[in-house]
């Protein structure tokens, strides 16, 4: 496997590669920067220690309860806020740009595992223009991901030039604040200690005296486990302040399932997955309630199908006589391991932008078969570089497409419903969106819809009932309320709801007892606030 340290970018060849790449991301990603926001986007833009630039809440405060730490990520929204405002240009320029660097990165790490560049250029401009990269580049609360690229990359990179005895310490500094910022990022940084030791294994070709190889590893690289030892500490203390009442509920539809079927879903998952690393033609932005159903029988073709590729796939990181081979394998394994719901559920049950850190084993396998093409005569080679140039024009013109879909809630969770229809999710925010869009009859009609599939929606009865309190459809709307409050008796903004139902029958020291309540449970809630004072200054 070449190890070689790459020339400084003014002394070798890789200017023209890198000029290619960065032009291939800007056609395929310039329609992308008049996209408005999206799903996520307006909690993130909309947040007070986001629009305050409050570095301190961001970093230590259990953000909206969600039970995530991804302070670096709320942080560069924040400096987005602090020098764009409202305007969603600047966020998506500053995803561009990340996703950018990102393929620079990876190109160099293509030099530094793949025999020839031209093999490294096109495993880059794979990464860089495939569709699955959409909803990374485009949706803005995906920030995390990009950033957790970012230093992931350049963490391996510095690792690399760190790993001889005789580089210089700095380098292995840099590595390691290079994964702090990762797992800062998105928790998912914590595979960049399992990356770095692969790729330092793979070399060895054998997996003889691995257990007294890694104690070696381990020991010289101690700074990697104090860095994440830290970060287990500050992550446990800010989680520990969250409030577990005002917490979500999860939207992984996996979440209540039995264990074994929820096994048996992921074998469909995984070659779900699959499916879209080699065919990325039907992208969703959404794959919850009802989209993906659950699998009940171990004949199930979908799983069997899964599972016989998962143990094909399991076994090529064994394949040490080829290292780069086998470091894309456990690179895949690694990128895909945080976010499979085998050891505990992530947020989502399936989501494209999962795949953002196992794309590159793909990226990379691809290169590899390029080496060896590159090998056969004239002829063949001509015809499997017109085979890979159409693939990536096809794969540039599917991402082109595919950003108009991110234009804005209406034209994302339209395109969720032509491929589910029995999305609960994409209802439910077609709903929110023609609210927004002052269109209540059609948002009762998609929030009843989201009802119909998904009854246990606490947060879809309390938007109906605010849109039948504003409609003057008072019944209704306490009835909406009240069926939230039966589902999470808890819920903060349903006590408000009722509190407004009764302030505008003028039962006002019943409006007065559920304002209070609204803030006994969310003390931070401005409209029950303001509520609860025009009612005193009465």
């Amino acid at each position: 496997m070449p190890m070689q340290i790459p020339q400084p970018v003014w002394q070798s060849r890789s200017l023209g590669p890198a000029l290619a790449l960065v032009a291939a991301a800007l056609l395929c990603y310039a329609n992308s920067l008049h996209n408005g926001f999206v799903f996520d986007d307006s909690a993130y833009v909309g947040s007070p220690p986001i629009q305050q630039f409050a570095a301190g809440r961001l970093l230590f405060e259990n953000w909206l309860n969600l039970n995530l730490y991804r302070p670096l990520a709320l942080l560069s929204i924040a400096l987005d806020h602090h020098l764009y405002g409202t305007v969603p240009f600047g966020y998506h320029l500053t995803n561009l740009l990340l996703h950018i660097a990102n393929s620079l990165l990876f190109h160099r790490l293509g030099l530094r595992l793949l025999a020839r560049p031209a093999a490294a250029l096109a495993a880059a401009l794979l990464y860089s223009v495939h569709p699955l990269q959409t909803e990374v580049v485009n949706w803005v609360s995906a920030r995390g991901d990009l950033l957790l690229g970012l230093f992931l990359l350049s963490g391996l990179l510095c690792h690399c030039r760190g790993a001889p005895q005789s580089s210089p310490r700095h380098w292995r500094i840099l590595a390691g604040g290079c994964f702090a910022a990762a797992l800062l990022a998105k928790e998912s940084g914590v595979m960049w200690i399992g990356m770095v030791w692969w790729w330092d294994c793979c070399p060895r070709g054998r997996l003889e005296g691995i257990w007294g190889f890694s104690l070696r590893w381990l020991r010289r690289h101690w700074g990697y486990l104090l860095v994440l030892g830290l970060w287990l500490l500050l992550r446990g203390a800010v989680l520990s302040t969250g409030e577990p009442s005002a917490r979500p509920v999860s939207a992984n539809f996996l979440a209540g399932t039995p264990l074994t079927q929820r096994l048996l879903t992921l074998g469909s998952i995984f070659l779900r997955y699959l499916v879209l690393l080699v065919f990325p033609m039907r992208l969703c932005a959404d794959y919850s309630y009802n989209s993906i159903p659950l699998v009940a029988s171990p004949l199930d073709p979908w799983f069997l199908s899964g599972l016989g590729i998962a143990l094909l796939l399991a076994g090529l990181p064994l394949y040490l006589s080829s290292p780069a081979l086998a470091f894309a394998a456990g690179l895949f394994w690694l990128g895909l391991l945080p976010v499979a719901n085998l050891f505990f559920l992530a947020p989502s049950a399936m989501a494209e932008r999962y795949l953002y850190l196992a794309l590159p084993a793909l990226c990379l396998g691809l290169g590899l078969a390029l080496d060896s093409w590159l090998e056969r005569p004239p002829a063949q080679r001509r015809a499997g570089l017109a085979v890979l140039l159409v693939a990536l024009l096809c794969c540039g013109a599917r991402t082109i497409q595919r950003n108009l879909d991110w234009r804005s809630d209406r034209t994302l969770f339209t395109a969720v419903l032509a491929l589910y229809p029995g999305n609960a999710r994409a209802h439910e925010n077609l709903g929110f969106a023609a609210y927004q869009g002052g269109q209540p009859s059609e948002a009762i009609a998609q929030y009843k819809m989201a009802l119909a599939i998904r009854p246990q929606n606490v947060r879809v009865h309390c938007d109906l009932g605010i849109i039948y309190s504003q409609l003057d459809r008072l019944d209704e709307a306490t009835a909406a309320f009240r069926a939230a409050l039966r589902l999470n008796p808890n819920h903060a903004h349903s006590y408000y709801g009722l509190g407004l139902v009764h302030h505008k029958l003028g039962q006002f020291q019943t409006a007065i007892h559920y304002y209070q309540e609204a803030l006994r449970l969310a003390p931070d809630h401005r409209d029950a606030a303001q509520g609860l004072a025009s009612l005193k200054r009465r």
